[in-house]
C-alpha cells in the first residue's frame, strides 16, 4: 500500500508495493479495483496535497532490490514511466541499498541501475545504505569487504550527476536495525561500532566522496 514519509530535506518518499503486489490484500485490492493507475494516482494526490499546503517538496519512489540491473530494476523503470505518463508528479527514485558482505553491487552495476532512471530526468537518492557483516564481531577481512561495498555505492553516486543525496541507515551498530538476534546472526552493518570505533568503511566513504581510490577495501 502506498505510504509517504517526510524526509529531510523536504523530500516525500512514497514506498509502493507494486512490484510485490501479492504481499497484502490491501495492495491487491488497489490493483483489482483501480488497476496499475493506483501508483500514478498516489503521486498525483501527493503532489496536489503538497501544492495545496504550499510545500516545496520533491516526490520520490523508494524501493529496495533496484540497485543493480535486472528484473526488478527493469520493472521499477516501467513503473516510473507509468507515473510520468500521468504528468510530472515524480522527481526522483530512492535506492534503499541494504547490502551485506556476501552481496553488494559493484560501482559499475549501481551506475547502470541509476542510468535507467536518470535517463528519464529523475534524481537518485541513496536512502538507506548499510552493509551487514556475518556477525557483530567482524574480522578484518570482513570489514575490508564491508568498506568496499560502501565505497562502491557512494562512488557510483558521486559519478552520477543526478545522484543528489546519500543517507547512511544510522551510523553505529548500537542503533542499527541489523541486530544478530533478528537477522540470523548478522550485525555491525554501520560504519562505526557500538562503542563508536570507526570501521574501515569510514575511510572508504570519505575516499569515495573525494574521488580517491579506496585504500582500505
Amino acid at each position: 500500500m502506498p505510504r509517504a514519509a517526510l524526509v529531510t530535506p523536504l523530500t516525500v518518499s512514497i514506498s509502493i508495493s507494486f512490484l510485490r503486489i501479492a504481499r497484502t490484500d490491501i495492495s491487491l485490492a488497489f490493483l483489482t479495483h483501480i488497476g496499475e493507475a493506483y501508483v500514478p494516482l498516489a503521486f498525483q494526490y501527493a503532489r496536489e496535497a503538497a501544492v495545496a499546503a504550499n510545500l516545496d517538496v520533491k516526490l520520490f519512489y523508494n524501493d529496495y532490490g533496484i540497485e543493480s540491473t535486472g528484473t526488478k530494476n527493469t520493472n521499477a523503470i516501467a513503473l516510473v514511466k507509468n507515473v510520468l505518463a500521468y504528468g510530472k508528479n515524480i522527481d526522483g527514485v530512492g535506492f534503499e541499498s541494504h547490502f551485506s558482505t556476501s552481496y553488494y553491487p559493484t560501482t559499475a552495476s549501481v551506475m547502470g541501475a541509476m542510468k535507467g532512471f536518470t535517463n528519464l530526468g529523475l534524481d537518485i537518492h541513496v536512502t538507506e545504505l548499510d552493509v551487514a557483516c556475518p556477525s557483530s564481531s567482524p574480522t578484518a577481512a570482513q570489514l575490508a569487504t564491508q568498506a568496499e561495498a560502501y565505497y562502491s555505492t557512494i562512488s557510483a553516486c558521486m559519478q552520477t550527476t543526478l545522484c543528489t543525496g546519500m543517507t547512511l541507515w544510522d551510523f553505529d551498530s548500537q542503533y542499527s536495525w541489523i541486530q544478530p538476534a533478528s537477522n540470523s546472526g548478522e550485525g555491525a552493518a554501520d560504519i562505526y561500532s557500538a562503542s563508536l570505533t570507526a570501521y574501515p568503511a569510514v575511510t572508504a566513504v570519505m575516499q569515495a566522496i573525494q574521488g580517491q581510490a579506496c585504500t582500505v577495501c
